[in-house]
């Protein structure tokens, strides 16, 4: 009897400076429903400024320091959504979380939806921790074989994926129904949209052709231009800021390769212009190589590798007056990389220091 006075004692102490000190206690408990039994989580909340994690040996309750809108985040063995978590006043809460029957899971051989430890098949409903409808759609052996559609977490359409034998085509949603991406596998292209229903992005390929690419200001005008040997961006004035060619300088055979696409490998002379926001040439770099993991083009002069620059031209006001060349130098019995750095006085190039080739990305930003 005086053990339990003490405890409770004990505990309206704890809860006493909790509110001294405006701490809230939350907790959150996970059900899974394929064995309707509480299961392990980990889990935070994320606050305006701030997260709050659970300790380790509990990993059911957290302090958070007032209240307002949290985000609750948690993983599995797979990521789930944040669930926005709204606490009104200063009391401690705990709310309980259903774990889904029907789950993505691309950790399963081939498969990428299960329902529970088996393969998901039928017409099945998948549903968010706190209820709502989150995916419904007909799968087959872990596939899905018809369609499915997921929603947000507010019960609008989110998603639509439909499966083709030669492809399939996905299209999302902006909450208010206007379509904010297409990709369709089959007919080779993919669309994005802005929230006012206006082109923003569009890239078509063929079979064994690379893609064409035009991307879009909100106002319409354009971006980018992007084709297989060039690339042309703008600015919202629709002046050119930059503009990339590529021209094909000599191909590698590889004669060990069984696949034909991968029996030879195309190195390209590119070069590339860069321009201020009047349209004025800022800058000239000349390299070679046989492409990027991103596309054709670079998207930074850090992809570029530093043995592949040949020449670099500075310009001010419109006219050189800087430039760096390569050139290969025997150095200590070893052929190096030479990188000569010129400086323009008059009509002549007078030479000022030479340097390694990895120093030119310093220059490059120096100038």
């Amino acid at each position: 009897m005086k053990m339990n006075r003490f405890l409770l004692c004990i505990s309206l102490v704890l809860a006493w400076s909790r509110l001294a000190y405006g701490q809230i206690t939350y907790t959150a408990v996970f059900i899974d429903k394929c064995t309707n039994e509480v299961t392990d989580a980990y889990w935070c909340l994320k606050g305006s400024e701030n997260f709050y994690f659970p300790e380790m040996n509990d990993l059911k309750t957290v302090d958070i320091p007032s209240a307002g809108s949290y985000l609750l985040t948690f993983t599995l063995k797979y990521d789930e959504d944040p669930i926005e978590i709204v606490i009104n006043n200063n009391q401690s809460r705990t709310d309980t979380f259903y774990i889904s029957r029907l789950r993505f899971n691309p950790g399963v051989g081939y498969s990428y939806y299960t329902e529970c430890d088996s393969l998901a098949n039928g017409h099945l409903i998948s549903y968010y921790p706190h209820g709502a409808t989150k995916m419904i759609g007909t799968f087959k052996e872990g596939q899905v074989s018809d369609s499915l559609r997921e929603f947000y977490q507010s019960g609008e359409l989110k998603e639509v994926f439909i499966p083709h034998e030669k492809g399939w085509r996905r299209v999302k949603y902006y909450k208010d129904g206007k379509i904010k991406t297409e990709y369709d596998l089959q007919k080779r292209f993919i669309k994005e949209f802005y929230p006012n229903e206006r082109l923003k992005l569009i890239t078509k390929w063929t079979k064994g052709h690379p893609s064409r690419t035009r991307k879009y200001f909100m106002n319409g005008e354009p971006e980018l231009i992007q084709k297989n040997k060039s690339l042309v961006k703008y600015n919202e004035a629709g002046i050119v800021v930059q503009k990339m060619k590529r021209k094909e300088i000599f191909e590698l055979h590889r004669i060990f390769s069984r696949k034909a696409r991968y029996r030879y490998q195309i190195f390209y002379n590119y070069e590339w212009e860069s321009f201020d926001e009047t349209g004025v040439v800022k800058r000239k770099i000349i390299f070679h190589d046989d492409g990027f993991l991103t596309g054709p083009f670079p998207d930074s002069v850090q992809q570029i590798e530093d043995y592949s620059f040949e020449k670099v031209i500075f310009y001010r006001n419109g006219q050189e007056f800087k430039k760096m060349e390569s050139e290969y130098v025997w150095e200590n019995d070893e052929l190096m990389k030479k990188l000569i750095l010129y400086q323009k006085e008059q009509k002549h190039w007078i030479e000022e220091r030479t340097t390694t080739a990895d120093k030119v990305y310093e220059i490059i930003a120096h100038y």
